[in-house]
């Protein structure tokens, strides 16, 4: 197994992460980047393989930043899994169908971002239903639309990016499904930020001009078909609990659903940093200090999304204030970093208040959850449905671990990531509680898939020292 030495391994190549890496870099750390993409970017700055970025301003911002840290010297290792870390922080990482990397690093920046989650519907499982960020990733990957007839709907600002992206790749976008009734909140609170009305502008203005139909104040019901999905079923959001909402019906061969993000905190929890809870935030979400970057944990840092979903541009000032924190823990800063941090602390205070505004207005609203019976899937890697969640809690499993434990919920290929955040949310509807209480699933080496024989090499190398 090939073993690399580094002052400072970062773990992402999104925004914050390419940003932790040009400032540690700059003080003349020796930095790596990992990434599991086969392209540097991340999902923000994800570069096509069809040269769409030469026509979309964000994908050609991201590749100017990508060729600017390649220029510099930076090493990035792409389509690479890290699935395991040991003390002293030695990180395994899977590349391909290639060989294990360990890479040994005195300090660590996470920048493992966040992905859109999305709660469960009777339908879900049916092929054609996708993640809004999949069907945007597959736009991007591939230079057309994941579908003839598309639906998109879910909740928050992030709809208008995947509307804009299917769009202008000529995609049939049926309608844009929003089940918050927000609008005018929304132009108000961007009007107070005219730093972000460009961007606004580019990503509102491909969707009205299409003339896309826009309904808001409507959720999923759930979705029909046989081998694929076939139509789907809306509902009208109701502020009672007691009055049912308008019901509509849509015909589709493609549904992107999206009902928020939530922070990727795998590899923060493994090394046991201490997270937090706050539901404008995505969830749980690791604390850091806001002005270096660092965890609870001794050498190791976090940026981005991992730290609370706040947006790309909050997410590269965090990245550049972490990567000036490991500089400075190293001791590897330069004259004029203290100068540098303090004008990025005030840039980011606005770009947070920004975000949480942004939150306010898209919490997703209790009565535009789907409706599910006992026989809808919770858990989609072990079968686990929400009939068994609801027998485990009545025999006493009064937490995301215990419900784990009677039902296998989590322990699949996914590792809870996609069941965890819905099952809390779904529990706390059901009983009137506190989604905190219920915790998050802890992940166990290895963190991704990987071949027995490659962990054994590696443990068996541990050994040998």
């Amino acid at each position: 197994m090939n073993v690399l030495n580094v002052d400072v391994l970062v773990v992402g190549s999104g925004p914050s992460g390419l940003a932790a890496a040009l400032e540690a870099h700059r003080n003349g750390a020796n930095t790596v980047i990992v990434d599991s993409f086969a392209r540097a970017g991340g999902q923000y700055w994800m570069q096509s393989n069809h040269g769409l970025e030469r026509n979309d301003t964000q994908m050609q911002e991201g590749a100017n930043f990508i060729t600017n840290c390649e220029n510099l010297g930076i090493k990035t290792i792409t389509d690479a899994e890290v699935w395991g870390i040991l003390p002293k922080y030695r990180v395994f990482i899977q590349q391909g169908l290639g060989d294990s990397i360990e890479i040994a690093a005195r300090a660590l920046v996470i920048c493992t971002g966040a992905h859109d989650f999305v709660m469960p519907f009777a339908g879900w499982t049916l092929p054609g239903v996708m993640t809004a960020g999949a069907g945007q990733r597959y736009v991007k990957m591939y230079g057309k639309p994941p579908g003839d007839k598309i639906v998109l709907a879910g909740s928050g600002a992030f709809l208008w990016a995947v509307a804009a992206t299917i769009v202008k790749a000529g995609g049939n976008l049926e309608a844009m499904v929003e089940s918050n009734t927000n609008q005018f909140r929304l132009f108000g609170l961007i009007g107070r930020y005219p730093s972000r009305w460009t961007e606004t502008r580019r990503l509102l203005s491909p969707v009205l001009r299409s003339g896309v139909q826009r309904l808001n104040g409507y959720c999923i019901d759930y979705a029909q078909g046989g081998d694929r999905i076939e139509a789907v079923k809306l509902r009208q959001v109701s502020n009672s609990d007691r009055v049912a909402g308008q019901e509509l019906e849509m015909e589709t061969d493609c549904l992107l659903v999206s009902h928020g993000f939530r922070p990727i905190t795998e590899m923060t929890a493994l090394l046991r940093c201490e997270h937090q809870f706050d539901t404008r935030k995505g969830g749980w979400y690791c604390k850091t200090d806001p002005e270096t970057g660092a965890t609870s944990i001794d050498n190791v840092y976090a940026a981005g999304e991992v730290t609370g979903v706040t947006g790309a541009q909050s997410a590269m000032i965090e990245g550049a204030l972490a990567g000036l924190g490991v500089s400075e823990k190293l001791g590897l800063t330069r004259n004029g970093f203290k100068r540098k941090r303090a004008r990025l602390i005030k840039r980011q205070l606005r770009t947070v208040r920004f975000a949480d505004g942004l939150a306010e207005l898209f919490e997703l609203n209790k009565n535009a959850v789907p409706r599910i019976d006992d026989n809808t899937l919770v858990c989609r890697c072990e079968d686990v449905t929400w009939g068994d969640v609801l027998k485990s809690w009545d025999d006493g499993a009064q937490n995301l671990q215990a419900v784990k434990y009677w039902t296998r919920l989590g322990m699949g290929r996914c590792q809870g990531r996609i069941c965890g955040v819905a099952v809390s949310r779904l529990l706390a509807n059901q009983f009137g509680l506190d989604p905190r209480i219920f915790g998050f699933n802890h992940p166990r080496l290895p963190l991704r898939p990987v071949p027995v024989n490659v962990v054994h090499d590696a443990f068996a190398q541990k050994t040998c020292r």
